[in-house]
């Protein structure tokens, strides 16, 4: 969610009854409409649930668009008070306790909804009004308006990779993610120090088998049974969601993949832990056709190995999880794609498919992924985006600024799903930290913090 500061010049539109909000008025609103970089100084007052004096569409945003004379919303720790006109909100006024400090900084840490200061003379109304006891009517609409919105942070996660020799502690970075409300980790490989740290916070985790053991976790159930054991059994106090064999798989070793899959499936079973679910990842390169997305299609050399494992995980309720990265389709020929397709940022339908328009590469390779498992019996299966993210430094259009625009238009796209999908995508940002031990340019680039823990850019989840 983008930051709104806004300031204490009150204007009312022309023609409309509009409240004034006047005094001073500094402030965060929570916004996904219009992108990162968007700013107003104007207040905001709304009307029969639509903004008319100040920013974005509130009614696309608002958490607190209910009834009663007035109610405290529990995300934002704020007072709003709610006036009525035969069920449906028609003025939305939210006054937040005053903070210690009211500068910029002290609002983007508390982090929360819409926060709104209005003149003493206001708060005084509006605190009067707050007394009130709001009913259990009021309460209950309360409760589905909250489940009525996209809940874009519950969908995300972060890749934790370690290809890097400078890091900070595997104790500082989960407290990096707990800091920062990412409830979601993804680990390439069993790490001891960060499987330790994580216990018991309550961070779900994606855990790999990696590559190298593959073959002997194919070859071999009790090699699969030892894996389990001193990987997932060893940290009980883990919230696994996933285990993830192998990642991005290619040439002879896809012969190891649904062998070793089942295997682990197995393993897990026989240890009663048949609720973590077995995958794999893969990359965006084994879709031979993409776009359009009901033309999805695995390559054909993909097809061989792709088909039974697809069957698999729909016969045992675990995902596909895919890396998919627009910015590598469009760096590999910038000429044929407008960037901002591929950055969330295009003006308006890209890709027209039967009923359904497609504005962003994302979401068009998401549904061709779709389409392409349901091509082999797995129209069930559910796609997990385990990768996904824009470099800021190492190449082409690869900065700081176009990198923090695709992730925070991730960020808050992924609640809502696609066209042919809607509803949430799990999806895992890649990934936490820029690591210096990869390949030089933009592989040493799609970090959302320097090993330093300072932010590349910043960021709201």
């Amino acid at each position: 969610m983008e930051s709104w500061l806004l300031d204490s010049q009150a204007r009312e539109p022309e023609g409309s009854p509009a409240t004034r909000l006047d005094g001073p008025l500094v402030g965060e609103l929570a916004m996904d409409t219009l992108g990162p970089g968007a700013a107003t100084q104007a207040p905001v007052v709304v009307e029969d649930g639509v903004r008319v004096s100040g920013g974005p569409m509130l009614h696309d945003v608002l958490p607190i668009v209910t009834a009663g004379s007035s109610m405290v919303d529990l995300r934002s720790e704020m007072t709003a008070s709610i006036s009525l006109s035969q069920g449906k909100c028609t003025k939305v006024v939210a006054v937040p306790e005053m903070p210690k400090k009211t500068t910029k900084e002290s609002f983007r840490e508390r982090k929360k909804g819409v926060l709104v200061l209005v003149s003493h003379t206001d708060r005084q109304s509006l605190s009067m009004a707050s007394q009130a006891v709001a009913s259990m009517f009021a309460l209950a609409l309360l409760l589905g308006a909250f489940a009525s919105i996209p809940h874009s942070v519950e969908s995300i996660g972060v890749c934790y990779g370690m290809s890097a020799n400078n890091l900070p502690a595997a104790s500082t970075v989960v407290g990096m993610f707990k800091s920062y409300g990412i409830n979601s980790m993804r680990l390439y490989a069993p790490d001891q120090a960060a499987l330790q740290a994580v216990g018991g916070t309550g961070v779900n985790v994606v855990v790999g088998a990696p590559n190298d053991v593959l073959s002997a976790l194919a070859a071999s159930p009790a090699a699969a049974a030892s894996w389990v054991r001193n990987n997932i059994q060893a940290y009980p106090k883990v919230s696994f969601r996933y285990v993830c064999v192998g990642n991005e798989v290619a040439g002879g070793a896809t012969q190891n993949l649904l062998p070793a899959m089942q295997n682990v499936q197995g393993a897990l079973a026989s240890a009663g832990l048949g609720h973590i679910k077995v995958t794999t990842s893969v990359s965006q390169a084994i879709l031979g056709v993409y776009s359009p997305p009901s033309a999805g299609a695995f390559t054909g050399e993909a097809d061989a190995f792709m088909g039974p494992v697809v069957q698999f995980l729909a016969r045992t309720g675990g995902p596909l999880m895919a890396n998919i990265y627009p910015y590598l389709a469009w760096a590999y020929n910038p000429s044929a794609m407008d960037m901002r397709y591929a950055l969330f940022t295009a003006p308006g339908t890209v890709v027209q498919d039967g009923a359904y328009g497609y504005q962003n590469l994302f979401d068009t390779t998401v549904d061709a992924f779709y389409t392409a498992m349901g091509k082999h019996g797995g129209d069930g299966v559910k796609l997990v985006v385990s990768e996904s993210g824009w470099p800021s430094g190492g190449g082409q259009a690869a900065n700081p600024a176009n990198a923090r625009i695709y992730n925070q238009y991730l960020i808050n796209h992924v609640g809502r799903g696609t066209p042919r999908h809607p509803g949430g995508i799990e999806t895992y940002v890649f990934s936490m930290f820029n690591e210096n031990q990869k390949d030089n340019g933009v592989e040493q680039n799609w970090g959302l913090f320097y090993p330093n823990m300072q932010h590349v850019y910043p960021i709201s989840f």
